[in-house]
């Protein structure tokens, strides 16, 4: 996904609200990507209106209001539904509400992509991470298997697993932050074709 349209559509939201400068798009993508403090990205106005703004981020950010601006990268879909025929596909995410998520999917013509999709709100009783909730997947045994993913939370749920990471720098991450435990680095999930020899003879030896 490009999510950029969402986080600044409702970072701007929250600065009328709570009456700060949004300032413009790439610098407000740079700090979020850097994992800037919430003090930060409204523009130092004190913790009041940080924890303000963390506490309405959480409520609204996967509300269709703003997911409906979440946009397919260009050249994924694509390449997932080419790999639906000689792959399996499992989306994992940390997803909140699970009936959002499955709307957006099917708006997007992504829901027919993958064979199990694992969401952290349908798992109440499970600690929300990766590795925790991927433990649930009725694949997890399966070889050769990847993740691919753009946070840290990813790399270390491929880590669970004993399989390989290849980190996508189009995400809420940069990458560089954890290259090193990456077998690869691609821009997006577009370019998956191109690694995916390497990272299956990779995910086979393990």
């Amino acid at each position: 996904m490009d999510i950029r349209q969402k986080y600044f559509a409702l970072h701007c939201h929250l600065a009328r609200k709570l009456d700060f400068n949004p300032g413009f798009i790439d610098d407000f993508w740079r700090l979020k990507r850097g994992q800037a403090q919430s003090i930060d990205l409204t523009g130092g106005r004190g913790a009041s209106v940080a924890a303000r703004y963390e506490r309405l981020w959480l409520e609204l950010i996967e509300t269709p209001t703003f997911t409906s601006r979440d946009t397919v990268l260009p050249g994924v879909a694509e390449v997932l539904h080419g790999l639906r025929d000689s792959t399996e596909l499992a989306l994992v995410t940390l997803r909140r509400d699970p009936l959002v998520l499955r709307k957006q999917l099917q708006y997007l013509h992504l829901n027919a992509v993958f064979g199990e999709i694992l969401v952290s709100g349908e798992y109440p009783d499970v600690a929300r991470s990766k590795p925790s909730l991927i433990q649930h997947s009725r694949w997890k045994g399966r070889r050769p298997a990847m993740v691919v993913g753009d946070t840290a939370d990813d790399a270390a749920a491929a880590a669970s697993l004993d399989i390989p990471f290849i980190a996508v720098n189009s995400g809420l991450r940069d990458a560089s932050k954890f290259r090193d435990q990456a077998l690869a680095v691609i821009d997006t999930a577009a370019d998956l074709p191109e690694i995916l020899p390497l990272a299956l003879d990779s995910a086979g030896n393990r």
